[in-house]
């Protein structure tokens, strides 16, 4: 990053500075200068406007009684505005709320409802209760993101093809209702995004995140930026036609949590238990990781029958695009260490010999606060950001 020292070149100078506060968390000017190769003075100066405005402000100082006064410490306001982030799919929506930094203050989950007409009003209804809840009344709520499966418009405000009907136009929907931005975004992109801003991958440059919710798709992060492809589909690995067992919520549904990786294939086989009584693939797989620690070897072989085909198609990815590091995130993490290592193994078995370097594999750290509602809410952050700079800047 680097600051460019002229007038009109202001909105880029602090984006840059408001960049590199996110990334590095607080810094004093000189770090800033330090960091970015450019007079600290000029970064004084592009400061003082974003502290004006209140996007950052000074940092308390951390007392050193061996030291004399510490420098001036500036870092983004987390006071500035609550960002809801939501995964929505046919089966749940998740939310959580987050201050302007991107730390997450609540997290909620409810089933997703039926109506296409209710999706609009019900999500409306969550963000409000959630921000009721938190009980932060003087912070505002100044925007909402939103990971659906599927390929989205590259303005981020239409749907083009989902479980969702086509050029659905949620954003602009639930917008009219809540009276702040919304944008939309694939989820398996905003769960890249995540890892790449909180997770394993912020020292890297080359990602893929596998996103495993029954249906799979790829997050792919190379040379520092989202790859989307000519129709904003890139990494759409996997989409089935349901046949009754989707919720019935438009035009297109998807297999809601087995077909992709035959996990119930597998279990139904073995007639080892009824997956009916499960709400979510995730659960199932939960229960499988516990009876396999308990040395239940019907659950230990369906567990790595299934981190097997995981393995496979990372070794595939691992070929294709050469990435340092491959992340999966969603169901199969419910498996935890084991699964993990399992797949970690057998990974590092199928790149023996063929490729130099074995990339770096994890199973997604970001879990706990669900990496597609995470990216959603920075999603969200980067377009306030740069709506306030554009607006405001002159």
């Amino acid at each position: 990053m680097h600051i460019v020292n002229s007038s009109s070149a202001r909105k880029s100078n602090l984006r840059v500075v408001l960049n590199c506060l996110r990334f590095n968390g607080s810094l004093s000017a000189s770090d800033i200068g330090a960091l970015l190769n450019v007079p600290s003075g000029t970064v004084s100066r592009v400061s003082n406007y974003l502290l004006e405005r209140k996007l950052i402000r000074v940092a308390k100082a951390k007392k050193n009684k061996s030291v004399g006064k510490p420098p001036i410490r500036l870092e983004l306001n987390p006071d500035y505005a609550l960002i809801a982030g939501l995964e929505l799919n046919e089966l749940s929506t998740n939310i959580l709320l987050s201050d302007f930094k991107g730390k997450v203050l609540l997290k909620k989950s409810r089933p997703t409802k039926k109506s296409l007409e209710d999706i609009p009003s019900s999500l409306s209804e969550l963000i409000e209760s959630s921000v009721r809840e938190l009980g932060l009344p003087d912070i505002p709520l100044k925007g909402v993101g939103i990971g659906v499966s599927g390929g989205v418009s590259n303005d981020n405000q239409k749907v083009m093809w989902s479980f969702l009907p086509k050029d659905y136009e949620l954003p602009r929907m639930l917008a009219e209702k809540l009276k702040v931005p919304v944008n939309i975004d694939n989820d398996a992109n905003l769960a890249v995004i995540a890892e790449k801003m909180f997770g394993k991958g912020k020292t890297h440059e080359n990602i893929l995140c596998l996103l495993d919710r029954g249906w799979v798709g790829l997050g792919i992060y190379l040379n520092n930026q989202i790859y989307r492809g000519k129709n904003n589909a890139a990494g759409e690995l996997l989409a089935h036609v349901s046949s009754g067992t989707s919720v019935p919520v438009g035009n297109l549904c998807r297999t809601p949590f087995i077909e992709s990786f035959g996990l119930e294939s597998m279990m139904r086989e073995t007639g080892y238990l009824d997956f009916s009584k499960f709400p979510s693939r995730g659960k199932v797989i939960e229960f499988l990781s516990k009876r396999a620690e308990d040395n239940d070897n019907a659950a230990r072989n369906i567990l790595e029958k299934e981190c097997m085909r995981f393995s496979e198609a990372l070794f595939r990815l691992s070929v294709l695009f050469d990435p340092d590091l491959l992340v999966v995130a969603g169901d199969i993490c419910s498996a935890g260490k084991l699964a993990e290592d399992n797949i970690k193994k057998m990974l590092a078995a199928k790149t023996a010999g063929i490729s130099k370097v074995t990339p770096e594999f994890s199973f997604s750290y970001l879990e706990e606060n669900n990496p597609v509602a995470l990216g959603a809410a920075f999603l969200s952050i980067g377009k306030l950001t740069d709506s306030l700079i554009e607006n405001n800047c002159v």
